[in-house]
């Protein structure tokens, strides 16, 4: 119903019970996906090989401008680059992508992480903690 009339009649069907969205299982429950989110982290991890905008939005089953959102995004963060030839733009991860989707999942599995900043003999000097 929408109480404005602006959009006129339509039909909202629920769920089916116990229905889930269809994720890998690697994807669903890596930690990095908390922090870039899943469209993010899908996107980067089908960027092992290079691919184009309309590549990605053919296989995630995306609009080509939402994937070119991400891909800006990820590019600014440093996660992915970029290479023009000819008329296409293919994007690829970068070796500081895959170095953290190896460390968050070795996290997850309880293998240790590298040690954070103040731990470990490194000195704390000079920080502030709330």
């Amino acid at each position: 119903m929408d109480p404005w009339n602006q959009r006129g009649p339509y039909l909202i069907y629920p769920a089916a019970s116990g229905a889930t969205a269809a994720r890998p299982a690697e994807t669903a429950r890596h930690p990095l996906t908390d922090v870039i989110g899943h469209t993010r982290f899908t996107l980067l991890v089908t960027l092992s090989a290079a691919h184009t905008t309309s590549d990605l939005a053919r296989r995630h089953h995306l609009s080509a401008s939402t994937v070119s959102y991400h891909l800006a995004h990820l590019h600014r963060a440093g996660l992915v680059t970029r290479v023009r030839t000819g008329k296409q733009v293919r994007y690829r991860q970068t070796a500081l992508a895959a170095e953290l989707m190896d460390q968050a999942g070795r996290g997850r599995r309880g293998a240790p992480l590298p040690p954070r900043r103040g731990q470990e003999g490194e000195s704390s000097a000079g920080v502030i903690s709330a």
